[in-house]
């Protein structure tokens, strides 16, 4: 490692302290963004979640990958998608687990661990989710693409280089947890 001149340090240390600050306001915008889809999508409403989604827009699980390039399209996958959940008793969601990750102006990443749960509060499932969200020209946060698997394979930051655990990661970017339910 070199021995870098005490001012360049200070000079870096304060770059990235506030690249951190920076990147630490974009995620909780992000997240915010994130969970007012997400106490929107426990009402099984459609046209209400299209708010949030990007057309075109990307579903992806265990089964199919779809490309949706119309809002007709994606409002009758949403609208399948609240019938199924409906038909077993669906009637909130918690999120277990989500972490953030801005990964640059106008894209970032949110990978969640949701328990699905009916009136009674018996289980329905668990899953995993991983959203890309791409910000459109007013501004707004939206999902362009989401990946269903399994809880377990949720994404968690691993900084890769100790002098900047606490910091920004070598790309720029930093992952921020949150932990609670779809209800706050």
């Amino acid at each position: 490692m070199s021995t870098a001149n005490p001012r360049a340090q200070a000079r870096d240390d304060g770059r990235l302290a506030a690249e951190h600050e920076s990147i630490t306001l974009e995620a909780t915008t992000i997240r915010r963004r994130f969970m007012k889809y997400a106490r929107t999508f426990q009402s099984l409403d459609p046209p209400a979640i299209l708010h949030y989604l990007h057309v075109p827009f990307v579903f992806v699980d265990a089964r199919e990958m779809r490309v949706l390039s119309s809002t007709a399209e994606v409002e009758a996958l949403l609208a399948t998608m609240m019938r199924n959940l409906a038909s077993v008793g669906y009637a909130r969601s918690d999120l277990e687990e989500l972490w953030t990750y801005p990964l640059g102006a106008n894209v970032a990443m949110i990978s969640v661990a949701r328990a699905r749960y009916t009136a009674e509060g018996a289980e329905i499932d668990c899953l995993g989710e991983t959203y890309t969200l791409l910000r459109d020209a007013d501004g707004e946060w939206r999902i362009g693409m989401v990946v269903v698997h399994d809880a377990a394979n949720v994404l968690r930051a691993k900084p890769r280089c100790r002098r900047r655990a606490d910091g920004p990661g070598p790309a720029g970017g930093r992952a921020e947890r949150q932990v609670g339910d779809a209800a706050e």
